[in-house]
């Protein structure tokens, strides 16, 4: 026995997919995860923990702190140099003060 759905059916359906998977790609590209730190480079090289955001995963970081690596989960460390640092987009066509804060590459 064969099933037959009509064609609004099946229109309304594949909509009604379509719209969940929208609903999917926005909420993952909102929520991304952040850590609440503006981070700086110094002519010398080092990097600089600027400004924490007292609402942020980090509020227990003192500001201004060297910056020397970042561990995981898994306890792996990371060591952070100045090259691995990149213009945040947002701030690409803002003041020159503003372009100082920098995120992780």
């Amino acid at each position: 026995m064969t099933i037959r759905f009509p064609p609004a059916a099946i229109l309304i359906g594949t909509v009604l997919m379509g719209v969940v998977a929208v609903v999917a790609l926005l909420y993952l590209t909102i929520h991304q995860p952040w850590l609440g730190v503006a981070i700086t480079g110094t002519p010398a090289g080092e990097i600089r923990i600027a400004h924490v955001r007292a609402d942020g995963p980090a509020q227990g970081i003192t500001a201004p702190q060297r910056l020397i690596a970042v561990e995981g989960a898994g306890e792996e460390s990371v060591t952070i140099e100045a090259n691995d640092l990149v213009d945040e987009p947002r701030y690409s066509g803002a003041a020159p003060a503003a372009r100082t804060a920098l995120q992780f590459l």
